[in-house]
């Protein structure tokens, strides 16, 4: 016997539809923070990427060359 026998064509079908809905709203959502998160990580390891990317000098200093020119500049400055 039919469990839902009691639920017209017409209710069973705006049932159906509103499950559809439902279900595609969710998969949006979950693609869309995917997408959204995935952008913010790249974007995240690309600049600690940039930031320690001097660091593998030997100096360890992080900034090699340019970097010890401009501390130098600045200690040394004429008044």
């Amino acid at each position: 016997m039919d469990e839902e026998a009691w639920l017209s064509s017409a209710a069973r079908c705006r049932i159906s539809t509103a499950t559809s809905v439902c279900v595609s709203i969710t998969i949006l959502l979950i693609i869309s923070i995917g997408i959204f998160g995935g952008v913010y990580l790249y974007r995240q390891f690309k600049a600690h990427e940039v930031s320690t990317k001097g660091q593998r000098t030997a100096g360890g200093g992080g900034e090699g060359r340019i970097g010890e020119r401009r501390r130098r500049r600045g200690r040394y400055r004429c008044k």
